[in-house]
């Protein structure tokens, strides 16, 4: 009869995650293939190999009958990954960010930013430390402790997404509006608003979850209560969001891409009637729109100055 003591990896969650992880390096990839390399469309596929990286470990580290030492390596690993992708998240904010901000305005972002970023990068960190003593005594009597650490990690994860986003939001909302001046609507910064706002929703709802949820948890890395099972489920829904960066850079370059652009200038349509092309520069980005002679917006570019287009997977021409 088997021995039942030790779950096998592929029978247990870890392996699921760290799966997920993996499609997600392999789609990233797909995605810089289609899109010029950049630190937005490299991102999913860093976020995709940490949580690979981090949940295979786990399983080493507290499941798996391995020697101390390699539990302890598995461990600190596991955590320094589990950085890397949760952070990670949000960065992808913060690249856009670098290119469009000026002056005063990067100055407040930055020093925000990092405020929030150093006590999470301190955070794991302690949570490691605890993990570590805890490992080598063979309990769990600073479990509390980490708990404590893990509700300050997640919830200064949820305000640097929600600082990035009103960030974001500002710059794209007032593109926006400069657009609505010539035209009757925007489809790229229509486009930009909504995934802003889903991500600054979604990941702000996993920060503030997570860390009422993991202030339950009785043993490392155990769902053995309820509590504990919602803040697994909930780490998956994290786990899988590099796919929402993805289809956002694939939308953002599919709603983008078109061909010449006119400048503030008018030209004869097929039947006669006149399209606009027009430039609209809002503080920090220029758009390039082109309306048909029905009034439809066909040809359209964003540009952010100090940056290639494919920071945005946008198309430039």
């Amino acid at each position: 009869m088997a021995d039942t003591t030790v779950p096998l990896y592929f029978e247990t969650a870890w392996s699921i995650l760290s799966s997920i992880g993996i499609c997600e390096v392999f789609f990233g990839g797909l995605v810089i293939s289609l899109a010029n390399l950049s630190w937005l469309s490299i991102l999913p596929v860093i976020i995709g190999a940490s949580g690979a990286i981090a949940n295979g470990l786990c399983y080493q580290a507290f499941y798996a009958d391995y020697p101390l030492q390699a539990r302890l390596i598995g461990s600190g690993v596991s955590d320094i990954m589990w950085l890397v992708q949760e952070a990670g998240l949000s960065f992808y904010s913060y690249q856009i960010l670098l290119k469009i901000l000026r002056n005063k305005g990067k100055i407040i972002f930055l020093v925000l930013f990092w405020a929030l970023m150093i006590p999470i990068i301190a955070f794991r960190f302690c949570i490691l430390a605890y993990r570590q003593h805890d490992l080598r005594a063979g309990s769990n009597e600073n479990q509390q402790m980490i708990n404590n650490f893990h509700m300050g990690y997640f919830s200064c994860i949820a305000m640097c997404e929600v600082v990035s986003s009103a960030f974001l939001l500002r710059q794209f909302f007032r593109a926006h509006n400069n657009a609505k001046t010539l035209f009757s609507t925007s489809a790229i910064t229509g486009q930009l608003i909504r995934s802003t706002e889903t991500r600054v929703g979604a990941l702000a709802l996993i920060g503030i979850t997570r860390a009422v949820t993991y202030s339950f948890q009785q043993n490392a890395q155990s769902a053995n209560s309820v509590a504990s099972q919602v803040d697994r489920f909930v780490y998956t829904l994290e786990t899988m969001f590099p796919f929402v960066m993805i289809i956002d850079l694939l939308a953002s370059r599919l709603v983008g891409q078109s061909g010449a652009y006119g400048h503030g200038a008018s030209r004869s349509g097929p039947h006669g009637k006149t399209a606009k092309t027009a430039t609209v520069r809002g503080e920090d980005i220029e758009m390039h729109l082109a309306e048909d002679e029905r009034g439809i917006i066909r040809q359209q570019e964003i540009i952010v100055y100090e940056s290639h287009a494919g920071d945005l997977g946008v198309a430039k021409s």
